[in-house]
């Protein structure tokens, strides 16, 4: 899984898998046994990511703070990832010549992103009751500004991608205060 995550972070989701079999070291017959498709594969770099985030939040805790650590956590993975980038992108907004392909990497990450909402849902109703977040914004809201982000991340101008999605989400952060 290494292999494809190096490879999925560099060239994003439509990478063949010979590619990332050859990377790894292994024939395609022994990576399709443990992943048939590359959305199989992606989903299960993705809940190795949900995974982090579910044991960052313990190590948070209560933290006043835990909602902005948390999301700084989903642009850190990112900027590390073009392909997290790319999947936000289209399944917000779509993309007719991916849509095929975005709807496979879709179902196959669907329970996986449910428990990353649940991951995020108790510290974002933590920082509206704190008033460090706006009392209207809810998760769909938290998606969008995942999707933006990862807009920023991805094309940001001559910046490191990281720097550019934590500057984006810095600016995002001060629209959701309250005022």
């Amino acid at each position: 899984m290494r292999a494809a995550r190096e490879v999925f972070a560099r060239q994003g989701l439509n990478v063949p898998l010979d590619e990332i079999a050859q990377r790894a070291g292994v024939s395609r017959t022994t990576m399709r046994r443990h992943f048939p498709d590359r959305a199989s594969l992606f989903a299960a770099i993705f809940e190795e990511n949900v995974n982090h985030l579910e044991r960052l939040l313990r190590q948070i805790g209560d933290a006043p703070d835990a909602f902005e650590k948390l999301m700084a956590a989903i642009i850190e993975q990112q900027a590390i990832n073009r392909g997290f980038t790319e999947l936000s992108f289209y399944m917000g907004y779509g993309h007719p010549t991916k849509e095929e392909a975005v709807t496979a990497f879709a179902q196959s990450i669907e329970e996986s992103l449910l428990r990353a909402r649940m991951i995020i849902d108790e510290p974002l109703r933590r920082a509206k009751q704190a008033g460090r977040v706006r009392a209207d914004v809810d998760i769909d809201d938290v998606e969008l500004m995942v999707m933006m982000v990862g807009s920023a991340v991805d094309h940001g101008p001559g910046i490191p991608p990281s720097a550019n999605g934590q500057r984006a989400l810095m600016l995002l952060f001060d629209g959701l205060r309250p005022r």
